[in-house]
């Protein structure tokens, strides 16, 4: 009985991070399309402004204000600097980078987070484990390229936003412990709001109404897909959920088609098939 329950739990947080994922893809995909034509700290902020509407919608599930209640307010805060900064690093690399590439260097997150977990989160990692990550690793050296064209200086922002979206990671899944993922994700989305519409001042540009009703489609996508990120943390160990942020890239290559023509080459589909084959064996070895 025990095990199925186990067995249960890991199901149902993979099946958040999977999905999360993919919500979070098509605010990226949006953003991508927005950003091209409007400064990066006004889309940004009035993106954040409308993500009052998944906070409304979440609190009303939880029945009532008090699931924003928080017991580590230092944590809180840390985890929405880290936040707002993976944030403006990933979306500001949009407009240099394809969906796909730029989505494949933030693959180096999990890989991170797996290899931190044993000294930050007291988690056990196998070396076989920790050989899946180096193939994994591997994977995300093939889809990058570097030392080729493929590979320039852009390619530092989603690399960045990979380092805070680790280091939140782990974080999250110490705070999970005590504070609300409906906190989490309130309390981390508000301090994008000042943060980047302190920037319209220096840097602002007409938006029609079509534009703000995408950045409000954007808004909820991602606020959903940061709750069931935050969620899935409570199912399962970080170093075994964390992997299954590799769908993001299979999301990335479906929309960077769909929307923008941007079909993946043979090293970005070999390199995509090693991290995710890796991802699949560290889950197994839960």
């Amino acid at each position: 009985m025990k095990k199925n329950l186990l067995q249960d739990n890991l199901t149902r947080g993979i099946g958040l991070m999977v999905m999360g994922w993919g919500l979070i893809t098509v605010n990226d995909a949006l953003m991508k399309a927005l950003t091209g034509g409007f400064p990066l700290g006004q889309t940004l902020g009035i993106r954040a402004l409308f993500v009052i509407i998944p906070v409304l919608w979440l609190v009303r599930r939880a029945g009532g204000w008090h699931c924003l209640r928080t017991h580590n307010p230092a944590a809180q805060l840390l985890s929405a600097v880290l936040l707002t900064a993976s944030t403006f690093f990933f979306i500001g690399s949009l407009r240099y980078l394809p969906l796909a590439d730029a989505t494949a260097i933030t693959l180096a997150a999990p890989i991170i987070v797996t290899a931190i977990a044993p000294w930050c989160l007291g988690e056990t990692v196998d070396w076989r484990r920790r050989v899946a990550v180096v193939v994994g690793f591997i994977g995300v050296l093939c889809m990058l390229r570097p030392g080729l064209d493929g590979f320039r200086w852009a390619a530092l922002l989603p690399f960045g936003a990979a380092v805070g979206g680790a280091l939140r990671d782990v974080l999250i899944r110490r705070m999970v412990k005590t504070e609300t993922s409906e906190s989490i994700f309130a309390y981390s989305s508000a301090l994008m709001v000042p943060v980047a519409l302190a920037t319209i001042p220096f840097d602002s540009a007409p938006m029609t109404f079509f534009d703000v009703l995408w950045l409000a489609a954007a808004a909820c996508a991602m606020g959903l897909g940061q709750f069931m990120q935050a969620d899935a943390f409570r199912y399962a160990k970080a170093s075994v959920i964390a992997p299954f942020r590799y769908s993001n890239l299979l999301w990335a290559m479906l929309l960077g088609a769909l929307v923008f023509g941007h079909w993946p080459d043979a090293f970005t589909l070999t390199g995509s098939a090693l991290v995710i084959a890796s991802g699949l064996y560290i889950a197994k070895r839960n």
